[in-house]
């Protein structure tokens, strides 16, 4: 824990194995909370349906009509208020837990039932469609689909989920008003493949005040050229979410030697132009592993003291700047990114994820700007200014909509 904290590490979660009882995680925490870092408990989505089977809980029915113990009814709140409410109200309440994480993974293919088709909530759908026709169970799913009802069935399912979540969020953030929820996810907005449960989870559980954590897992398994920055970012921040980018430590430290950048620097690429990064370990850090956590929080540290307070404080957007990749390749322009902050009048301009095989020439322009004004362009990392002539560092208007062409 000690030296967790003196590499950059904010958040720990208190995993340390399914059948962890809340006393175990506390014990864990206060270890924690001890060196600075802020412990999130964490719950198994597996554990769900032997807490459901006790309760004598239903279950859910899917597309086909089939049910099994091991995938119980998801709107059954007695046995979510037992498997998730009161173990994070324990918490809450015990002042050493600043959030929780879940993991959503069906191990052993137990978890919670998704598409449900249970009489109780397709014909409580139905009604409020107006709709009294009755339809087999196992005919329900071409049935709406063939109607163009799918997407609204769908949707009031997530409605449900939200309004569950959203009671269940209340009760514990009248004991603990910033507490913190995570999850694995990288969800986009799209309602199937189960994208309507776990958007409706994050929207129920979410609070301006205390917004949630997304981690978003898909560097545990892209290709290893894949670009790290095509990611749900911007889809997450409109929502007011924090986008975590995720990886793990056997993927981050060689375990997929075509990776094109070094642990160090994905570290660093993802707590800049993401909301942090996370990585799940399971093994004992060598020398190697805490070199690479330790030289990415100096230069993170380095990047927060110079323009932190963009990211902190400043409105962004996309549009401000238009970058030209100078070799005419459609293919490396596209990995040409751009995102501009905007704090008083200061305005920072983040230009990267360039090819790594070959050097390149950008040109940014700034076709916005009012015209007749002045200008200075500077490097905030080297504190060295631009200049148009080669002897003033001011630029007009007109000469920033021509552009500023710079090596990569």
């Amino acid at each position: 824990m000690e030296s967790l904290s003196k590499v950059g590490a904010t958040v720990y979660v208190l995993q340390i194995n399914s059948k962890a009882t809340v006393t175990d995680q506390l014990r864990r925490a206060a270890e924690a909370k001890k060196h600075g870092l802020h412990p999130f408990g964490m719950l198994y989505v597996s554990n769900l349906p032997a807490i459901a089977q006790k309760l004598d809980g239903p279950l859910a029915v899917d597309a086909e009509g089939n049910s099994s113990p091991n995938l119980p009814d998801p709107f059954f709140k007695p046995s979510y208020e037992e498997w998730f409410l009161r173990p994070t109200l324990k918490m809450a309440k015990s002042g050493l837990v600043d959030g929780l994480h879940f993991d959503w993974e069906f191990y052993g293919k137990r978890g919670e039932g998704r598409e449900v088709y249970n009489d109780e909530y397709f014909n409580a759908f139905l009604k409020s469609q107006g709709i009294s026709e009755g339809v087999p169970v196992t005919q329900r799913h071409r049935w709406l689909v063939d109607g163009n009802l799918y997407n609204a069935y769908l949707t009031f399912l997530r409605d449900l989920t939200e309004v569950m979540f959203r009671d269940f969020a209340d009760k514990i953030r009248k004991i603990k008003p910033d507490f913190i929820f995570s999850s694995y996810d990288s969800f986009t907005g799209s309602l199937d493949n189960g994208g309507w449960r776990s958007s409706a989870i994050t929207a129920g559980l979410h609070r301006p005040e205390a917004p949630n954590f997304v981690v978003d897992p898909r560097h545990y398994w892209d290709y290893g050229a894949a670009p790290w920055w095509d990611s749900t970012y911007s889809y997450h921040q409109k929502l007011g979410y924090k986008h975590i980018a995720g990886t793990y430590d056997w993927r981050l430290f060689g375990g997929r030697p075509d990776t094109q950048i070094s642990a160090t620097r994905w570290m660093v690429e993802n707590a800049i132009h993401s909301d942090g990064y996370w990585v799940w370990t399971e093994r004992e850090f060598g020398t190697y592993e805490w070199q690479a956590f330790a030289a990415a929080d100096r230069l993170i540290k380095g990047f927060e003291r110079k323009v932190g307070k963009f990211q902190l404080h400043g409105t962004q957007d996309i549009r401000s700047v238009t970058t030209v990749e100078r070799s005419g390749n459609p293919e490396i322009d596209r990995k040409v990114k751009q995102r501009t902050y905007h704090l008083d009048d200061e305005h920072l301009v983040m230009i990267d994820n360039v090819d790594c095989f070959r050097p390149l020439q950008v040109r940014a322009r700034f076709p916005s700007l009012p015209a007749g004004s002045q200008w200075t362009v500077q490097d905030p990392m080297t504190d060295l200014f631009f200049s148009y002539d080669g002897v003033s560092a001011e630029w007009d208007a007109k000469q920033l909509l021509d552009g500023l062409v710079f090596p990569m």
